[in-house]
């Protein structure tokens, strides 16, 4: 649709604003039409599944032997609770490598 159109629809930040602009789009195009409503549901449904991801891993974490390395992490500007679980994780596997290796 972006090659076709002067509207560019997308981009790497989603916002309610851009959203609520999406939304009051029209085409007279019966195609540019189908392709926007999947462009929304196909958004919508991986907003959905990021949103269940996010949770099942926070709450899996809880009770984790690392779960205060987490929440100390947590508390530094920028870094939330996925990508703190991520950090703790990749420095736990460096470290059990370094444990193997030597």
């Amino acid at each position: 649709m972006q090659l076709r159109l002067p509207v560019v629809i997308g981009g790497p930040i989603r916002t309610k604003s851009h959203e609520h602009w999406i939304a009051e789009q029209r085409f007279n195009h019966d195609g540019d039409r189908m392709a926007l409503a999947e462009y929304q549901l196909a958004a919508h449904s991986a907003e959905q599944r990021v949103l269940r991801l996010t949770t099942a891993l926070a709450e899996a974490a809880r009770g984790w032997r690392f779960e205060p390395v987490v929440a100390a992490l947590r508390a530094l500007r920028g870094i939330d609770t996925i990508g703190a679980i991520g950090l703790v994780t990749e420095i736990a596997t460096l470290a059990a490598s370094a444990a193997l290796a030597s």
